[in-house]
């Protein structure tokens, strides 16, 4: 797969991060973490298309995607406790085990210039989980159609994200990081990031208005 590609997929990170720019000043405010993770994945995907053309750039690659999942894990906790989904102790304490984990794969691997994998999983499993725990009670206890539920659409596009994360890209991909498997599931990820950020696009289109969102929590 060619870089021009890889970028122009990439690139549909735009199509929610735009749509969120555009909604921003409607909604409610409880909201904006997510959208500022949609603006947080934009500027990631650029900087990975520039450490490709940048020689410079490409050594320090692995520190912007290891701060990317730390700053896109807490944006994560923060707009899940802004509506109580987690108590912000618990955002805390699942925090403060991230950046242990984070530090712990420092001194593992001595350097700071490589994927921290075992960041990489642990968020990804506390993701999972807590979209899989919000999604199950929309669906128990919801009575709103779930393709109008922009908690559906967050949930089930995080469950996939992290899923495949987890149990497919993660393990395989760093074990065969240099091999003809490891680079096909390295572009199968692109092709999922990309019909993750339509999805999130149109998650951002089921979040109400200030006006709806009000009345619906009288």
């Amino acid at each position: 797969m060619t870089p021009g590609l890889r970028y122009a997929l990439a690139m549909f990170s735009l199509f929610p991060a735009v749509i969120g720019m555009i909604k921003y000043k409607r909604v409610n405010s409880l909201f904006y973490p997510f959208i500022w993770m949609m603006f947080l994945v934009v500027f990631v995907e650029n900087i990975n298309y520039l450490g490709v053309k940048i020689r410079v750039l490409n050594s320090i690659l692995p520190i912007a995607e290891n701060s990317y999942m730390l700053f896109n894990f807490f944006l994560f906790l923060k707009f899940i406790t802004n509506f109580k989904y987690l108590s912000n102790k618990k955002a805390a304490i699942l925090f403060g085990l991230t950046i242990i984990i984070g530090i712990g794969n420092y001194i593992y691997s001595k350097t700071l210039l490589t994927a921290f994998y075992y960041l990489l999983c642990f968020v990804s499993i506390m993701m999972l989980l807590i979209a899989i725990n919000i999604l199950t009670r929309q669906i128990m206890e919801v009575k709103q159609r779930l393709v109008k539920n922009f908690w559906f659409w967050f949930c089930a596009t995080s469950v996939l994200y992290n899923a495949y994360t987890l149990l497919v890209f993660a393990p395989y991909f760093f074990a065969l990081e240099n091999t003809p498997t490891g680079k096909t599931l390295g572009y199968i990820q692109d092709f999922v990031d990309a019909g993750c950020y339509i999805l999130y696009g149109i998650a951002i289109l089921k979040i109400p208005k200030i006006s709806e969102y009000t009345k619906n929590r009288l």
